[in-house]
């Protein structure tokens, strides 16, 4: 907020690659196979999409994730979950992009989840 409180990066780090899991588990545990294998499909398209139509760039990363804000607030307002469980993984993912190699944690807990939804990690 403003700075008042220093640098949040580390903060930032450990709430992304933590709420990438939090996310899968609770997919899994609350949805019947077919919606996560849905959630799973939705990340993986929209990311494609992300990484298609915003630039790479901090400002393009930017748009990328008002873009999907948006989209995860109407995903909400209309009790979609599989959209806004896609989105929300969408988000995290964009948001590890940014932080670089320290949520690189976060963006293979989604990867490994797209590419198979009954993933498990080791614990």
């Amino acid at each position: 907020m403003f700075g008042l409180f220093g640098d949040t990066t580390a903060r930032d780090v450990k709430r992304l690659n933590a709420d990438a899991q939090v996310i899968i588990d609770h997919a899994c545990q609350t949805f019947r196979p077919e919606t996560v294998v849905a959630i799973a499909r939705l990340t993986g398209e929209h990311l494609d999409r992300a990484h298609t139509v915003f630039e790479t760039d901090a400002s393009g990363r930017k748009r990328a994730i008002a873009e999907y804000e948006r989209l995860h607030q109407e995903a909400g307002r209309g009790h979609q979950d599989v959209p806004l469980s896609a989105f929300t993984l969408v988000l995290i993912h964009l948001r590890a992009e940014a932080q670089g190699d320290a949520c690189q944690p976060a963006r293979d807990i989604i990867a490994n989840f797209i590419a198979d939804p009954a993933f498990e990690p080791d614990p």
